[in-house]
């Protein structure tokens, strides 16, 4: 396998396959993917889905639980992993929520459009306040106040709490196998105008705070417009062509299967970058 090792260098010395990233990469998602199903196992007994095992999971294999154990996080999981893990994670949360959308029918959030944006609102608001309060203790007793502003700092705080965290909800209503009911598409719209609500905020906060880029909201919220006309008015055309294509063939070819995901890539890369 390129990018593996030999347990023997060709003398008496045994090389231990972590040495490797290739090698280290597997030891790693043999850990992550057992200790996960186990946990999964475990909690099925509470009736909790199997992505609040993989969070519990994600604190126990970290820094702080299993990270305590001397030399665990310099061979197991060194810093120079870490970076490799994120992005095999990121690629599947970006196929995970791919699928997820073609589940969902748009006709529901259509109909419930008025509704999504009450529980939205609703869902928004409440832990903003909350988040406002909470703040006010924190920044006195914990935040070095001669680096961070006030007015920055409980901002931030109350947009942190108002964020939701939506792959976790798309994975809940998922695997309860009500991601294609009407509950679940109210769900998962209420969800996805507070991630669009609360990151523009995010991003508002950060402006804020540096003070060296004001324009950095209003760059992204006119590139999330823009992102949104090119999905209604081309994309979205351009799909229903690709749609009746295979439709009339009784099945996508190969090409179309990779024209879909280039467009999934390119959409991936354009939301990240904003």
């Amino acid at each position: 396998m390129a990018g593996g090792g030999d347990l023997y260098d060709g003398n008496t010395n045994i090389i231990s396959p972590v040495d490797f990233p290739v090698d280290l990469f597997l030891v790693q998602m043999i850990i992550i993917v057992l200790s996960c199903r186990l946990m999964a196992l475990l909690l099925r007994y509470l009736k909790q889905p199997a992505v609040i095992a993989e969070v519990i999971t994600g604190i126990i294999l970290g820094p702080s639980v299993l990270g305590n154990i001397p030399g665990y996080m310099t061979y197991i999981f060194p810093p120079s992993s870490i970076v490799t893990l994120n992005v095999v994670a990121n690629w599947g949360l970006i196929l995970f929520m791919f699928m997820v959308g073609l589940e969902l029918d748009p006709g529901l959030l259509k109909s419930d459009w008025k509704r999504s944006i009450t529980v939205s609102a609703s869902g928004l608001i409440t832990p903003f306040c909350l988040g406002l309060l909470s703040s006010l203790a924190i920044y006195r007793t914990i935040v070095d106040q001669s680096k961070v502003s006030y007015a920055s700092f409980i901002l931030f705080v109350g947009v942190a709490m108002s964020i939701t965290a939506f792959p976790v909800l798309a994975r809940i209503l998922t695997e309860t196998k009500l991601i294609t009911t009407r509950l679940g598409s109210l769900a998962m719209s209420a969800a996805a105008v507070d991630d669009v609500t609360a990151w523009c905020l995010l991003a508002l906060v950060v402006a804020l705070a540096r003070a060296s880029n004001p324009l950095h909201f209003l760059y992204t919220v006119l590139a999330l417009v823009a992102f949104i006309v090119f999905a209604l008015f081309v994309l979205r055309p351009l799909l229903k062509r690709v749609a009746r294509y295979g439709n009339s063939r009784e099945g996508m070819d190969f090409n179309m299967v990779v024209f879909i995901l280039i467009l999934v890539l390119v959409c991936s890369f354009y939301t990240d970058i904003i």
